[in-house]
């Protein structure tokens, strides 16, 4: 059952859904919110578009996650972020930007990422994410399966042999500190994942169930109709 605090609103594709996103933000985003950008295929578009728009004005942004490595490496959420534009609108704008990566021990980044965090959060009254969800269920840098430290607002690990290799991502133990999530979800490989995280699930085992236990505002942009 889809709870009181979430919204899914269908868009027919990306473009469509990164405008709504950007409207949205424009509506929601002031100098009292930190901002936090996630990575990955769904949200690049967005960025595109706030780059140009050059309204948005928050008070600070900060990533969510990021691939372990040197800072700006090829993979890295930071790169991605940095060709789209949205950096150079925020320097021009004398907006403060959080990165995650520096050239030091990656349990070392994780834990000055999360003294960065626990400031920002006393700073910034109001939190807003924008967010993915994979067709696995992670969210954020959250994998399913994923056992950590759950005193922990950072954390990091590597995912030996596995798709998500060396991570650093804020923990639901921070993400329950975000006011409100606007969350960009597309594909048909993505269905199954959408409909099971209204059901009772285990957030250790999907993670994208957070969303539906969580009592922030939820806003899922999605080209998928659940009701087919």
């Amino acid at each position: 059952m889809i709870k009181d605090n979430v919204e899914i609103i269908r868009c027919k594709d990306k473009k469509e859904a990164s405008e709504k996103a950007l409207e949205l933000l424009s509506k929601a985003v002031d100098k009292d919110t930190l901002l936090f950008l996630s990575g990955g295929t769904s949200p690049d578009l967005l960025y595109q578009l706030i780059a140009r728009d050059k309204k948005l004005r928050p008070g600070a942004i900060a990533l969510i996650d990021e691939r372990y490595g040197l800072p700006m490496h090829e993979n890295s959420n930071e790169k991605m972020i940095e060709n789209t534009g949205l950096v150079r609108h925020l320097n021009n704008e004398g907006i403060p930007y959080f990165k995650i990566l520096k050239e030091d021990n990656m349990d070392i980044v994780a834990e000055q990422y999360e003294q960065t965090i626990q400031k920002l959060f006393k700073k910034f009254p109001k939190k807003l994410a924008v967010m993915g969800i994979g067709s696995d269920g992670h969210t954020a840098g959250i994998k399913p399966g994923l056992d950590y430290d759950h005193s922990r607002w950072v954390v990091a690990y590597d995912d030996i042999n596995g798709p998500f290799g060396k991570r650093i991502t804020l923990t639901f133990e921070a993400l329950n500190e975000v006011n409100e999530f606007i969350i960009i979800v597309f594909g048909e490989n993505k269905r199954a994942i959408l409909e099971k995280m209204f059901q009772e699930q285990d957030i250790k085992s999907l993670p994208a169930a957070f969303y539906a236990k969580n009592s922030a505002k939820v806003i899922i942009l999605t080209d998928i109709n659940l009701d087919s």
